[in-house]
């Protein structure tokens, strides 16, 4: 039988009574908080709807399994030839700067 006020690790009533009130504290600033960010997104939402809308779309379907890696290599594929049409563009622009279409005589 214990005679003294301490717990197991030797610590007394007294710490762990200021260990509860300081998780009561915690859990209280983390309520504040909750509900300060709920507010904050409301504002957001109210001020972007699309942005959130597209926002919740995208984890939706992130969350929902994402992409086929099928739909992925097509994807990467649409867009490298984009990317190449468009470098070539370039470089030919580099090469020949007159390419307005108006030939000088």
């Amino acid at each position: 039988m214990v005679t003294d006020a301490s717990t197991t690790d030797g610590r007394g009533r007294g710490d762990l009574v200021d260990d509860v009130r300081q998780m009561a504290d915690d859990a209280g600033r983390l309520v504040q908080n909750a509900k300060q960010s709920g507010m904050d997104a409301r504002a957001l939402i109210s001020e972007h709807p699309y942005a959130a809308l597209a926002t919740a779309a995208t984890a939706g379907f992130v969350l929902g399994g994402g992409l086929s890696p099928a739909i992925v290599r097509v994807a990467i594929g649409l867009a490298g030839r984009a990317a190449l049409a468009s470098l070539i563009g370039t470089a030919a622009a580099i090469v020949n700067p007159d390419t307005s279409g108006e030939s000088q005589r």
